[in-house]
């Protein structure tokens, strides 16, 4: 996809995308202190390099990891899941991000989505978008504004 990455980095974890029957390598930049995600199937060429990575390494990847989770505001949404299978949707969706579910009555559910960076929450407000009228945006306000302006200017072109 025309993306060049060269440099090194330790394997930090795979994870698998059930909406995409795809995976995500998931890797963390000990010079730059951050990690980076790349879906496999852009991957067109991987150095493995014969040298070791301490366990320390997965340890401050781990802690990188932990820390956006308590610094990044979650995602809230509202679904009910009666309307179009949305519990099944969510699942299904944001299978690849902690989350946590709560049930609050009768075929309503709270689903809180905790993302890593910017890339992430780019990605999760277009599946949100594309679960239509099946969920509602609780938290962020700035996230609910954005969908619903986003909405707005949908019926406009």
């Amino acid at each position: 996809y025309g993306k060049k990455y060269k440099g090194k980095a330790a394997p930090y974890k795979l994870e698998y995308v059930s909406n995409t029957d795809s995976f995500n390598f998931i890797m963390w930049n000990e010079e730059k202190k951050w990690t980076f995600k790349s879906d496999i199937a852009t991957i067109d060429c991987l150095d493995i390099l014969s040298e070791h990575f301490a366990d320390e390494i997965t340890k401050k990847a781990d802690c990188y990891v932990a820390s956006i989770k308590e610094n990044a505001e979650p995602i809230e949404l509202k679904l009910n899941s009666s309307h179009t299978n949305a519990l099944e949707r969510c699942c299904n969706l944001f299978a690849e991000y902690d989350k946590e579910l709560r049930r609050a009555e009768d075929g309503i559910f709270y689903l809180k989505i905790f993302y890593r960076d910017h890339f992430d929450k780019s990605e999760i407000t277009q599946y949100i978008l594309s679960l239509g009228s099946s969920v509602v945006v609780i938290e962020p306000e700035k996230l609910r504004e954005e969908i619903i302006e986003t909405i707005k200017e949908s019926f406009t072109r």
